[in-house]
């Protein structure tokens, strides 16, 4: 099995606002497997400042991962368990792997016959900003609608909320806050009973981590529903989540794969949550389509009949970058669906070069020939008729270098090795002549059309 890790620069096309900062771009790290003829990809996207795993020397730990994974064909869970990114990431490209396939999950979503109820999310902002994001998503057709609080006067949050509660009831539209840690122990309990006035669905982590569990009003009579997310990271084993949701015992809890424990992770919190009556919902944290994709069919095949099948979930980002990767993922009537149909092919003979590289090798490689051929037309002048062998023979080795510098960077473009790049250079050349042939074929038709055409003419001319 072979593996690759490669790092990549998302830019968003707009900034993301949160309570901890603004995002303009993201960093991700890419693994690809492949074994044989198929392939696996997973993605690995800590969040800075704010993973558990956001160490200066991941990408070390990452490439030691993959190592391990290249000796075992398999990854140590227990090691991996404080390093949630990268065993999501993992988990993804081994699922990916496996079924050879986008497509990582056999349910209704896979199969393109029912999308997923998602909420839409309006970013933080300036007060005008985020009203211009709320009349968008109600013009979307969204019916949960999720904002992000905190960062702007807590007035101006609850105008804006008060400007939906006035046009759209609770049954007709859901609304979620998300304070990201953003109130203080002080201050929560006013501010939650000022939202319950609007009818508020719930709240996203309204105090920092580590903090919840000093409330005790807090936790035994809460105005409004409380969902916990950043309070989950770091809470990797078994024992801690039962502790963690024993002690708080909220009404929600909101997974993310990438900072919760990867899939098996995420997992155990719903089984732990189901036995003790606490809800849940799935929502991605900022990664490109290959993350959101696996967290996409994972939440399809986590959701059973014991679970609300409407409770929407958050999986909405999969259009913030300007450079993501095109994948089958459409958000259609706030529902985010999967079409198996238009699932991306493979490139011939899976080669990673693109034509502008291509083009690019192949100049590169002819440029000896020019030079040398400017040479021999000087030396030309001044050679015999005997010494013109010396003349071709130059030309020829020249034509040869060349060929030879081509098919190099044709391997190195595509990342063949040499038996497959020798492979691939004859079936170009076959494919080449086989082109020629059918071009030649087409103009020799052409030629005796237009000779039988001209020979009517003149015939009926003649005729005339």
């Amino acid at each position: 099995m072979q593996v690759r890790i490669i790092p990549k620069i998302l830019h968003f096309k707009k900034p993301a606002g949160t309570s901890r900062g603004v995002y303009h771009t993201r960093k991700v790290w890419y693994i690809l497997l492949q074994k044989e003829n198929r392939f696996g990809i997973g993605e690995c996207a800590p969040l800075p400042n704010l993973s558990c795993d956001d160490l200066e020397n991941y990408t070390d730990l990452l490439t030691q991962s993959a190592h391990q994974l290249l000796d075992t064909d398999n990854f140590d869970l227990a090691s991996l368990r404080d390093f949630p990114s990268m065993l999501f990431g993992l988990e993804t490209a081994l699922l990916q792997l496996e079924k050879n396939t986008f497509t990582l999950s056999n349910t209704p979503f896979a199969n393109g016959k029912q999308g997923i109820p998602i909420n839409g999310l309006v970013w933080m902002g300036t007060s005008n900003e985020m009203a211009k994001q709320i009349e968008e998503k109600i013009k979307q057709g969204f019916r949960c609608i999720k904002l992000k609080i905190g960062a702007i006067d807590f007035l101006e949050e609850l105008k804006l909320l008060r400007g939906i509660r006035h046009r759209f009831s609770a049954d007709e539209i859901e609304l979620r806050v998300d304070a990201n840690g953003a109130f203080s122990p002080a201050n929560v309990m006013d501010k939650l009973e000022r939202l319950a006035e609007l009818e508020i669905h719930s709240i996203e982590q309204p105090l920092p981590p580590g903090k919840m569990n000093q409330m005790d009003n807090l936790l035994s009579d809460p105005p409004i529903s409380i969902a916990l997310d950043e309070e989950l990271i770091g809470k990797n084993t078994p024992q801690e989540k039962r502790s963690l949701l024993d002690s708080i015992h909220p009404q929600y809890i909101v997974l993310k794969p990438s900072l919760h424990g990867g899939m098996c992770g995420c997992r155990e919190w719903i089984a732990e949550a189901r036995q003790r009556g606490i809800g849940w919902w799935i929502t991605s944290a900022l990664e490109s389509n290959i993350g959101l994709n696996a967290i996409a069919h994972f939440c399809a095949s986590s959701i059973s009949p014991i679970d609300s099948q409407t409770l929407p979930q958050g999986l909405g980002t999969g259009q913030l970058f300007l450079d993501n990767i095109p994948l089958p993922l459409e958000i259609d009537q706030a529902r985010l669906w999967f079409h198996s149909e238009k699932e991306p092919d493979t490139t011939l003979a899976d080669g990673k070069g693109k034509l502008g590289q291509v083009y690019m090798a192949t100049c590169y490689g002819m440029l000896p020939y020019p030079i040398v051929q400017l040479f021999l037309m000087i030396f030309s002048n001044g050679v015999t008729v005997d010494e013109a062998g010396f003349y071709t023979t130059v030309g020829t080795i020249t034509l040869v270098y060349c060929a030879i510098l081509i098919i190099v960077a044709m391997g190195q473009i595509h990342e063949y090795r040499a038996g497959k790049n020798l492979l691939f250079t004859l079936f170009s050349i076959f494919a080449v002549l086989v082109e020629v042939f059918i071009l030649l074929l087409f103009f020799s038709m052409i030629s005796q059309g237009i000779a039988y055409i001209v020979s009517l003419v003149k015939e009926m001319l003649f005729r005339i």
